[in-house]
C-alpha cells in the first residue's frame, strides 16, 4: 500500500512499509475528464511525465486526451492525499465537488490544490 506521512515540512511516500520518497510538495499527474491518478510525486518527476505523455498524445493526434492532463499542486492535508491515492473513484468526487465553484485552468485554486494545466511543448498543440 501506498502512503504519504508529514514529517517535519516534507512528505514521505512509503510503500509496503518503506520510504520511497521525501519531498516538499507532492504533485499530481491527473487526467481531469476521466478522473484518473496517474502519477504522483514530486514536481520534477511528476512533470517529466507531463511532458512525456502530453507531447506523445499531440504526435499520435490525440490533441484533445494531451489537453485533459493536468498537474495538480497539493494537497497540504495529509488524509485528504491519502485518500486521493486509495480510494478509486474519490479525485472525481473530489473535482467535481469544487467544480461548480470555478471552471479549471492555468491558474485555479481549489481548496489547496493548484490545477495546471502546463504550456503545449509538442507538435499539434496549442
Amino acid at each position: 500500500m501506498v502512503e504519504y506521512k508529514l514529517e517535519g515540512e516534507r512528505y514521505a511516500c512509503y510503500l509496503d512499509g518503506r520510504t520511497v520518497l521525501a519531498t516538499g510538495q507532492v504533485v499530481l499527474l491527473v487526467d481531469q475528464d476521466a478522473g484518473i491518478l496517474l502519477k504522483h510525486g514530486d514536481l520534477e518527476a511528476v512533470s517529466k511525465k507531463y511532458h512525456v505523455m502530453r507531447n506523445a498524445f499531440a504526435q499520435a493526434g490525440f490533441a484533445e486526451l494531451a489537453n485533459d492532463l493536468v498537474l495538480v499542486e497539493g494537497p497540504r492535508d495529509i488524509e485528504e492525499l491519502n485518500q486521493l491515492l486509495q480510494c478509486t473513484g474519490y479525485l472525481t468526487v473530489y473535482l467535481k465537488k469544487f467544480a461548480a465553484k470555478a471552471a479549471i485552468d492555468a491558474t485555479n485554486v481549489l481548496s489547496g490544490f493548484t490545477l495546471r494545466p502546463l504550456p503545449a511543448t509538442g507538435a499539434g498543440l496549442s
